[in-house]
């Protein structure tokens, strides 16, 4: 074994010791905004989701995590003021199950909807939240205040928690509505066509907002994180809960699973990124480290190039003058002096670059006379030369004189280079001798 494996399975091995401390009975919970239902983490849904089974019993339906509402529109009945709700990181709806959802609020159903991400086909459905925008605001704590009439007045404050892992604290308020002096209001105020403030940050604006439309109510709740396990183990965020549900009239509870879950042609407003979603993961987190830790030791290790043999190139089996003498046939008997000469001026040019290391970029005076400096010929020679292309470079087809006008020219710079500076093809540009 050498010293570099013996390195790397070090580094591995205190990788794998950090995880282990990490995770050690000190911290043996997941801190991050996960939002699941069935799983017992801080930020995790659990005890809301089943606290609502319980309040509402037999009354209570839910769409599964592989349906739709377009589904389920049967088990939605507006008349008996049924609520339909979901609660989760991001709310996927398409045009379609919008479209229900909107039509269910309008004959007198209620909607309440709790999502960092909003869904942009139900914005976009009711003119007062097309232009709806939500602002993040990263603070450890966090008052919101009721001053609707179906709740009592109250403050609750809401405190971020995390252990070691650095996570976000963000709190989200609606910013498009009215300004945040103007987010408390008293019974009597509402608009039966348009929209309430529910509860608010006295500085940052609404979180929780009412839309009137129809016979029924559509709540839109900004910070699903408020209904997290953390929350719902302590008094205040029980009360909360209580007060929240104090708003939705109804008798029956449909909660969409399926929604929480992306679709195709379903967008949310959440503006997140690759690296967020790994984030709020443990497992895909850690695994993202370590891959950064693998790639770091492979550049430090294995990424420098290695020495190889170099190849010998075998010349072309057909290297003699036949073979020029029958593609000069060929193209004789086809009669395309024209591609003759651009084939004859490609070679000029590449011979340029490969004895002088010199483009032409152009064919003004200046760089004529950087040419001739360089090469040796007579700057008369090259302007000749390049008199002849300039007058037959369009040119569909030449005749045979014309052709050989064009090979004259450029042979006399050929013939004035070798008498200059040897044989052509010589790499080396020589002196003069004095």
């Amino acid at each position: 074994m050498n010293n570099r494996a013996v390195i790397v399975g070090l580094v591995l091995l205190s990788l794998v010791g950090l995880l282990y401390f990490i995770n050690r009975d000190g911290n043996k919970y997941k801190w991050n905004r996960t939002y699941r239902l069935g799983e017992n983490e801080p930020y995790d849904l659990s005890i809301f989701y089943e606290t609502i089974k319980t309040e509402y019993g037999g009354q209570f339906d839910e769409i599964k995590d592989n349906e739709s509402l377009t589904d389920n529109t049967k088990d939605i009945n507006p008349g008996n003021a049924d609520i339909y709700m979901f609660v989760g990181r991001n709310c996927y709806l398409t045009a379609d199950e919008a479209a229900v959802l909107k039509d269910h609020v309008f004959e007198g159903g209620t909607a309440f909807i709790s999502a960092a991400g909003m869904p942009e086909a139900l914005l976009d459905a009711f003119p007062l939240l097309k232009n709806s925008e939500t602002e993040v605001n990263d603070y450890d704590s966090f008052p919101v205040v009721f001053r609707h009439k179906q709740a009592n007045p109250s403050r609750v404050v809401f405190y971020h928690y995390n252990r070691l892992i650095p996570e976000s604290r963000g709190w989200l308020t609606f910013q498009s509505f009215t300004k945040p002096e103007e987010t408390d209001f008293s019974p009597g105020s509402e608009d039966p066509t348009g929209l309430a403030i529910v509860s608010a940050n006295s500085q940052k604006g609404p979180d929780f907002i009412c839309i009137y439309h129809g016979s029924g109510k559509l709540f839109l709740h900004a910070n699903p994180v408020m209904f997290g396990n953390v929350y719902q183990t302590l008094p205040y965020g029980r009360a909360y809960l209580s007060n929240v549900l104090r708003h939705l009239p109804g008798n029956r509870v449909v909660f969409d699973r399926g929604a929480g879950f992306p679709k195709k042609d379903a967008v949310t407003s959440e503006n997140s990124n690759m690296l967020d979603f790994i984030k709020g993961e443990p497992a895909l987190w850690y695994a993202w480290q370590l891959l950064l830790v693998s790639v770091v030791l492979f550049l430090v290790f294995a990424g420098r190039r290695k020495q190889r043999g170099i190849p010998v190139i075998e010349p072309p089996a057909n290297h003699t003058m036949a073979f020029v003498d029958a593609i000069g046939r060929f193209y004789k008997n086809e009669k395309q002096n024209a591609l003759v000469y651009q084939r004859e001026w490609n070679q000029f040019v590449s011979f340029l670059q490969q004895q002088f290391r010199f483009r032409l970029k152009s064919l003004n005076e200046e760089e004529l006379k950087k040419l001739s400096d360089k090469t040796g010929v007579s700057i008369k020679t090259i302007e000749h030369v390049v008199s002849v292309h300039e007058k037959y470079r369009h040119h569909e087809s030449l005749s045979a004189a014309e052709l050989t006008e064009t090979n004259k020219a450029i042979g006399r710079f050929y013939e004035e280079y070798r008498k200059n500076y040897g044989k052509s093809g010589n790499t080396k540009r020589t002196a003069k001798s004095a």
